[in-house]
């Protein structure tokens, strides 16, 4: 029994992953910003599109 456990958890765990990846389009971007002195700040920005709730579907590349 406790096999068939392992497994079934195994396979729900991978249909769960599969799914939130396939599912959400998004962008990634990032922005460095460098000061005078050298230094500076990174800003790493993710812009997940969800178009549930619009007419028109999202074009995909």
């Amino acid at each position: 029994m406790k096999k068939v456990r392992k497994y079934l958890v195994l396979v729900l765990m991978a249909v769960l992953a599969l799914s939130l990846t396939a599912c959400w389009n998004g962008e990634i971007g990032v922005v460095t910003t460098f000061n005078a002195d050298g230094s500076g700040t990174r800003t790493i920005t993710l812009d997940v599109m969800d178009d549930t709730l619009s007419i028109q579907q999202l074009q995909t590349r």
